[in-house]
């Protein structure tokens, strides 16, 4: 059990990023869902971000733009090189 359940659900830091990373491609309603899950099993952590990490994520520009963070296998290759 994670260590911040153990604690009675506190945490020492003011945020936290949950990221649940799918093998494949999601769609952004299927993206959506994710954030819905993440969102329900940490009610009880203030300010924290939700993030689904895919091999690619339809609609990722217009979560982005309702604040989501939202990473695919293209957004980790461009941080990811090098020169």
């Amino acid at each position: 059990m994670p260590s911040w359940r153990r604690s009675g659900g506190e945490t020492t830091g003011d945020s936290l990023v949950s990221a649940e990373c799918k093998r494949g491609s999601l769609t952004e309603r299927e993206a959506r869902g994710v954030l819905t899950r993440l969102s329900q099993k940490a009610e009880h952590v203030r300010r924290e971000r939700f993030c689904p990490v895919a091999g690619g994520i339809k609609g990722k520009d217009r979560l982005r733009e309702e604040g989501f963070l939202v990473y695919d296998l293209a957004d980790i290759e461009a941080a990811c090189i090098i020169g």
